[in-house]
C-alpha cells in the first residue's frame, strides 16, 4: 500500500487493501472516511483539539456558542480582574438553585442547543476552554491535524467502516479493535502532555 498522506490517497488505500474497483465501491469510500470521523469526533482528545475563547453575554445572561464548539473542558466569568469559576448545571436545576434571576456576578452556566447562558443573569466575559471539532477530510481539505500525525487512526478506522459495508464482521472486529487502541494511545500520550509532572492546585480560599 502506498503511504497516507492525504485525502485521496487514503481513497486508494481503501481500495487497494480489499482490492476493489467497482463503481460501487468506489463511490462508497468517502462515506466510509466521514464515518469513521465521527467516531474521531466523539472520542478522540489531544492538545489539538483544546482550545480557549472568550465569549461575551448579553444583559439577559445569553451567547451563542463557536461554531467549532463540540463539549466543555471549563469555564470562568471576568469582573475587572477576578476571575470566578462557573458550574455548569442543566438549565432546570439552575431554576431550581437559584429561582430568583437578579444582576449579580454569575455562578452558573448551561448549555441549551447552541446557546450559553449563565445565572444569576448578567452580561459578563466568559473565558471557556472547549474542544472544537476537526475540520474533515474532503476533495477541497486533502489534510487534517490527525491524518498528518495519526495516519494509521484515518486507514484503519475507515477500512473498518468498509468491512462493516461488505459484511466481513471478523475483519470489521480486528480493524476496529486496532483504531481503538490506537485512539487509546492518543488519549494517553494527551494525558500525560497535560498532567505529568503536575502539581495539585486546590480550588477556593486557603489559610
Amino acid at each position: 500500500m502506498a503511504l497516507v498522506t492525504s485525502y485521496d490517497s487514503l481513497i486508494t488505500n481503501l481500495q487497494s487493501y480489499n482490492e476493489r474497483t467497482t463503481t460501487e465501491y468506489v463511490d462508497q469510500c468517502p462515506t466510509f472516511i466521514a464515518l469513521a470521523e465521527k467516531t474521531f469526533s466523539r472520542l478522540i482528545r489531544s492538545r489539538e483539539t483544546s482550545f480557549t475563547t472568550t465569549l461575551t453575554t448579553d444583559a439577559d445572561g445569553y451567547v451563542s456558542l463557536p461554531s467549532d464548539f463540540l463539549r466543555f473542558r471549563s469555564f470562568h466569568s471576568l469582573n475587572g480582574n477576578l476571575s470566578q469559576t462557573l458550574f455548569p448545571l442543566a438549565q432546570g436545576s439552575i431554576a431550581t438553585i437559584n429561582p430568583i434571576d437578579t444582576a449579580l456576578p454569575s455562578n452558573y452556566v448551561s448549555i441549551s442547543g447552541n446557546t450559553l447562558r449563565v445565572q444569576p443573569s448578567f452580561a459578563a466575559d466568559v473565558v471557556m476552554e472547549y474542544d472544537r471539532r476537526f475540520v474533515d477530510l474532503g476533495p477541497s481539505n486533502q489534510t487534517n491535524w490527525i491524518l498528518e500525525d495519526h495516519a494509521d487512526l484515518y486507514l484503519f478506522g475507515a477500512m473498518a467502516q468498509a468491512a462493516v459495508w461488505l459484511k466481513d464482521g471478523n475483519e470489521a472486529a480486528v480493524l476496529r479493535q486496532q483504531a481503538a487502541e490506537i485512539l487509546d494511545q492518543i488519549n494517553t500520550q494527551y494525558g500525560m502532555e497535560m498532567y505529568n509532572m503536575a502539581g495539585i492546585v486546590l480550588e477556593g480560599n486557603t489559610p
